[in-house]
């Protein structure tokens, strides 16, 4: 079990295309963007979003259902969010 989590970091190759998913697909907010000179990159800080359907967004499960180990679950399909799976789970 991981405890005391600051962040979790994601790294993609196109920062912009991957802000549509986490902004506007899935309601994430941009806090700031941050770039890193010494290293090259662009990061980005989101904070959570909600209201998932509303935005569009195919199911793949309409209602969440109890995944195998035992808590709230429901995935994301890919179509929606350029190809990546994303689970929602809930204790």
């Amino acid at each position: 079990m991981i405890t005391g989590l600051e962040h979790i970091g994601i790294a993609v190759s196109n920062l912009n295309e991957a802000l549509e998913v986490y902004e506007k697909i899935l309601g994430l907010k941009v806090e700031k963007i941050k770039v890193i000179e010494e290293e090259k990159i662009r990061t980005a800080l989101i904070s959570a979003g909600k209201k998932i359907k509303e935005r569009g967004i195919v199911l793949v499960d309409e209602k969440p259902r109890i995944g195998v180990e035992g808590y709230w679950m429901a995935f994301l399909h890919p179509k929606s969010t350029k190809s990546v799976l994303i689970e929602l789970c809930e204790k």
